[in-house]
C-alpha cells in the first residue's frame, strides 16, 4: 500500500531481500559465464577501452587526453573504476563485483519506487521488471559508466520522493535529505552531463510546487542547490586550471549535438565525415576541424559553440529532413530493436549465458506501461509528476542528440514502475482507450528501424581473438561483419593480417592490394601493405 496518513510507509524488507538474492545471484552467473565464453571480458573495446586507459592512467598518477585540455568525458566514472583498480591491483573484477552491486541497488531502488508510490503490488512488479531486464546486466560488465549511472537515478527518485512528503519540514533531520538529493544530482551530473536537464528540472518542479501551495521551501531549495554546486565545481576548477577555460563539465556538448543533428545523421550515433572513427581521437579532431572551418584560432567553448551552430543550421536547412529526423528518433526510442554502436545485440545476448533468456527490450516495458503513463498524465498528481520528469528528460536527451540503448537505458526505472502500476491495477486494462492506444504503440514497437550495423564490433572481436591468437575464430568474425556489410574494408583489413599472422604473407599482399582497389582512400591498408613488404625485403 502506497503511503498515505493512516497507511505510514512501510519497505518490506523480505520481500526486497528476495530479490536482492535472486539479482546477486543471477549477476555472478553472468559473470563468470561471461568469464568463460567472452574474450571481451578482459579486454575491453571502443569506449570501455577508453574509459579503461583513463583508469589506468590515473592508477599510475598520470594524466589522460590532450595536455591543456578540458575534459571531453565525464570523470565520476574514471576515477572511480581507478580507486577499484587501485584497491584490486589492476585486476577487472573488482569493477566487476562493485557495477553488479550497482546493478543490485538499482533493482531494489525500483522495486522501493514502485511500493513508495502506488503499493507492494506495484512496487513487486517494478522490481521483477528491473530484474528481469536484460540490457542493464549487458553494461554491468563493461568498463561503462552506465550501471553506475542508474544506480544514481534511482537514488536520485528516491530522495525526491521523500522531499515530496508533506511533514517532511517538519522533521527535525529534514536537511540531510534535501542534502542528499542535491549531492545525488551532482554526482549524476558528473557521470553524464545530461543529468544536468534532470537537476534543472528537478529544482524547478520543486519550486513550482511550493509556489502553488503559497509556501516555496527557499532553504530547502538552496541546500539542494549548494550540494549540487559542491559536487560539480571541483570539475569546473580543474577544467579552468588546466585549459584557462571555465568548462563546466566537459568539453563534448557541442561535437555530440553536432553528431545528433548533421546532415546524413539517421537518429543514432554515426561519424560525420572527417571524423575520426575512433572515439578517443574525437576531441583533438574536432577542435582542428572547427579552426580549419572558421579560418580562426578558437579555445574549447568556442569550439563546443561551433558545432552546436553547425548542428543547428543543418536542421534549419532543411525542415523537412529534421522532422523526419524527429520521427526517426522517436520510433527509436519507442522500437522493440535495442540499438547500440558498441555492440551486436545478437552477440551480447550470447554471450550473457542466462541473460539470453530474460526480457530483450525496452520496447516490452513501454506496452506494459503505457496505460499507467495515460492514467498518471490524466492525474498529474505529485507522484506522477515525479515519474514524468525523468520519462521527459531521456526523451529530450534522445531527441536533442541520439537514441541508443545506454541514452536510453533511464527509462527502465520510470517505466518498470509505470509497468508494476499496470500489472497491478486491472481496470486500467478495461478501458477501451487504453487498449487501442497499446495496439498502436505495438505497431511502431514492432516496426523494423531498417538498421543493419554491428560490422566494425565484430571487427573489434576479431582483432581480440586475433591478439590471442586465435586467427580462425578472428576470421570467422571478420566474415560475419563483411555479411553486414560487404566490402567493409576493417573487415578486409583485419582478415589479412590473419593470413600475415599465420605466416601467408603473399595471401595477405594479395588482399590488401584488392582492398586498395576497391577502396583508394583506405590508408590503413596502404600503411600495412607497405609494413609487410619492407619486412619481406628486410628477410632477404
Amino acid at each position: 500500500m502506497a503511503q498515505t496518513k493512516d497507511h505510514p510507509f512501510r519497505y518490506p524488507a523480505g520481500t526486497a531481500g528476495i530479490l536482492a538474492l535472486a539479482a546477486m545471484i543471477l549477476r555472478l552467473s553472468v559473470i563468470f559465464w561471461r568469464r568463460l565464453h567472452d574474450p571481451l571480458f578482459h579486454q575491453p573495446i571502443n569506449d570501455a577501452a577508453i574509459y579503461d586507459q583513463w583508469a589506468r592512467a590515473l592508477m599510475g598518477g598520470q594524466g589522460f587526453g590532450l595536455e591543456g585540455a578540458p575534459f571531453f568525458l565525464p570523470p565520476l566514472y574514471p576515477y572511480l573504476t581507478a580507486l577499484l583498480y587501485r584497491l584490486d591491483g589492476g585486476s577487472i573484477w573488482a569493477v566487476t563485483i562493485v557495477q553488479a552491486l550497482f546493478g543490485v541497488g538499482t533493482v531494489l531502488g525500483i522495486h522501493r519506487l514502485g511500493v513508495r508510490l502506488h503499493g507492494n503490488r506495484a512496487g513487486l512488479g517494478a522490481g521483477v521488471l528491473a530484474l528481469l531486464f536484460a540490457p542493464i546486466l549487458w553494461y554491468e560488465g563493461w568498463q561503462l559508466p552506465t550501471a553506475l549511472n542508474l544506480f544514481l537515478l534511482v537514488a536520485v527518485l528516491n530522495l525526491l520522493i521523500e522531499c515530496l512528503d508533506p511533514d517532511i519540514l517538519k522533521r527535525s533531520r529534514s536537511h540531510p535529505v534535501f542534502l542528499g538529493l542535491g549531492l545525488a544530482l551532482g554526482l549524476a551530473v558528473i557521470n553524464r552531463p545530461q543529468n544536468l536537464l534532470l537537476a534543472g528540472l528537478v529544482l524547478v518542479w520543486l519550486w513550482w510546487r511550493g509556489k502553488s501551495t503559497g509556501s516555496v521551501p527557499y532553504k530547502s531549495l538552496g541546500l539542494i542547490l549548494a550540494a549540487l554546486v559542491v559536487v560539480i565545481s571541483p570539475v569546473t576548477v580543474r577544467n579552468l586550471k588546466v585549459s584557462g577555460e571555465p568548462v563546466p563539465l566537459s568539453a563534448n556538448g557541442g561535437v555530440n549535438f553536432y553528431v545528433g543533428n548533421y546532415q546524413g545523421a539517421d537518429g543514432r550515433f554515426s561519424f560525420p565525415p572527417g571524423f575520426p572513427t575512433y572515439i578517443g581521437q574525437m576531441q583533438k579532431a574536432s577542435r582542428q576541424m572547427a579552426r580549419t572551418e572558421t579560418g580562426q584560432t578558437l579555445n574549447w567553448g568556442q569550439t563546443s559553440a561551433h558545432w552546436f551552430r553547425k548542428g543547428l543550421s543543418d536542421l534549419a536547412g532543411d525542415p523537412g529532413r529534421t522532422i523526419r529526423l524527429g520521427l526517426r528518433k522517436a520510433h527509436l526510442l519507442l522500437a522493440w530493436r535495442e540499438m547500440e554502436n558498441n555492440f551486436v545485440v545478437s552477440w551480447v545476448r550470447e554471450k550473457s549465458g542466462p541473460g539470453r533468456w530474460l526480457i530483450p527490450s525496452l520496447g516490452f516495458l513501454w506496452l506494459l506501461a503505457l496505460p499507467a503513463v495515460i492514467d498518471a498524465i490524466r492525474r498529474r498528481g505529485e507522484r506522477d509528476i515525479a515519474l514524468l520528469i525523468p520519462t521527459a528528460t531521456v526523451i529530450l536527451v534522445c531527441l536533442l542528440f541520439w537514441v541508443s540503448t545506454r541514452n536510453r537505458l533511464p527509462l527502465l526505472i520510470p517505466l518498470a514502475v509505470f509497468a508494476g502500476v499496470s500489472l497491478s491495477t486491472p481496470r486500467l486494462w478495461k478501458s477501451v482507450l487504453n487498449l487501442v492506444l497499446v495496439a498502436l504503440l505495438a505497431v511502431v514497437v514492432f516496426w523494423p528501424t531498417a538498421d543493419r550495423e554491428g560490422a566494425a564490433f565484430l571487427c573489434d572481436v576479431g582483432r581480440v581473438h586475433a591478439r590471442q591468437g586465435q586467427l580462425e575464430q578472428a576470421r570467422w568474425n571478420f566474415r560475419e561483419a563483411l555479411l553486414i556489410e560487404p566490402d567493409f574494408p576493417m573487415a578486409l583489413n583485419g582478415m589479412a593480417l590473419t593470413y600475415m599472422d599465420e605466416g601467408k604473407p603473399e595471401q595477405a599482399i594479395a588482399m590488401l592490394r584488392e582492398i586498395i582497389r576497391i577502396h583508394p582512400d583506405f590508408d590503413l591498408a596502404r600503411k600495412n601493405l607497405q609494413a609487410i613488404l619492407n619486412y619481406q625485403d628486410k628477410k632477404k
